[in-house]
Order: structure tokens, then C-alpha cells, then sequence
């Protein structure tokens, strides 16, 4: 799902059936974040709002980030139940990442039945 900030607030605040769509996802499903960096307070309110609704008991999920620390790992981990994938800028690039999106890429072709 892309969307932009003043979208995010219009479905998420204007159309309760959306709102409801994104609690179910996070829910029953595992969502990955990639190329998101979670300054965005939109997706924290929502993960808030399942936190409170259910007390933690969603289906992890995962976020690919540069370097962001032990604290923040922690706190995505033990308030989201988001377990964050570090990695290293390396010359100020993104590069790391893209090699682990493609070896996943690859590893989920391969797994494919």
C-alpha cells in the first residue's frame, strides 16, 4: 500500500471501512517495511489503535531500516511487535538493502510450490 500523507489521513479518518481494512491486515496478516522510516505519526497511530484494541496479539511483522539502534529496535519490537531488519549505509547508499530485497526475492521464488 502507497500513500501519501494527506491520503493516509483522508481514508483513515474519512472512511471507516478502510480503517477497519487496515486493523484487519496488520491483524491477520505479517507486513514487511521497506524503504519506510516511520516518521510519518499515521502508521504509529494505527499501530497504536491495535495495541490498544488487542492488547499485542497480532501477527509480527517486520521492517527493513538503516542502523537504527538499540533503542529503536526495542521500542518498535516491544510497543509494535515489529522486528527490524538493520542494515548498513554503505557510501551513503541504500545498496545493502536492495542486495536483501533481491536475496529474498529469490529465496521466495525458490520456496514457491
Amino acid at each position: 500500500i502507497v500513500l501519501t500523507r494527506g491520503d493516509f489521513r483522508r481514508v483513515l479518518f474519512e472512511k471507516p471501512k478502510y480503517r477497519e481494512f487496515l486493523r484487519r491486515l496488520f491483524v491477520d496478516s505479517t507486513i514487511f517495511f521497506c524503504g519506510y522510516g516511520f516518521r510519518d505519526p499515521n502508521v504509529p497511530f494505527v499501530l497504536q489503535d491495535l495495541v490498544a484494541a488487542y492488547a499485542g496479539n497480532t501477527r509480527p511483522h517486520y521492517a527493513l531500516l538503516p542502523k537504527p539502534g538499540a533503542i529503536a529496535t526495542r521500542y518498535w519490537f516491544e510497543d509494535f511487535n515489529i522486528r527490524v531488519i538493520p542494515y548498513q549505509l554503505w557510501e551513503g547508499s541504500h545498496v545493502v538493502a536492495a542486495a536483501f530485497l533481491e536475496e529474498l526475492s529469490q529465496q521466495c521464488a525458490n520456496a514457491s510450490p
